[in-house]
């Protein structure tokens, strides 16, 4: 600090009022004093001042930091949740068709990154095909069954 002042207030005992005087001990000066009574001895030095070391730290005691420190670490979770997670739902049905055959319906939708959700839903229908193709195989299956009630992928090509 390079040029620190020093508010002093003097109260008259007498008629009790006061005054607020202002002492600059760098620059040698004192304002305020022009209608007291006394005077200060002039030029008021920085050497008559016995300076104590000062810092400008301050410690507070603050009882509801942590929930702020909280409520921003969330915020931040849900930020990141909101704009970097892909929301995807795949839904599959198993429904009989208008000639009484099983028909699986397999839907889905995507909030954000259509291009991708596309890749992901080619890939699990493609995992449901080959998973039904190899739960039936043709040779063990006779020309009667083959006819009947049959599970089959719709809606994909």
């Amino acid at each position: 600090m390079e040029n620190i002042a020093f508010g002093l207030n003097i109260v008259n005992r007498e008629n009790r009022s006061s005054t607020r005087v202002w002492l600059f001990p760098v620059e040698g000066t004192v304002r305020g004093a022009e209608n007291l009574m006394f005077q200060f001895r002039n030029p008021v030095s920085a050497k008559d001042i016995d300076f104590s070391p000062v810092t400008g730290l301050q410690v507070s005691f603050e009882p509801g930091q942590w929930l702020v420190w909280a409520g921003c670490l969330l915020m931040g979770a849900g930020l990141f949740a909101a704009f970097y997670m892909v929301h995807m739902r795949i839904w599959a049905v198993a429904v009989r068709d208008s000639r009484g055959q099983l028909v699986l319906w397999v839907g889905g939708a995507a909030n954000k990154n259509k291009d991708r959700f596309e890749q992901k839903f080619a890939e699990i229908t493609d995992q449901v095909r080959s998973e039904i193709d190899k739960s039936t195989p043709l040779t063990c299956i006779s020309a009667q069954e083959r006819r009947g009630p049959q599970l089959k992928l719709a809606g994909v090509e």
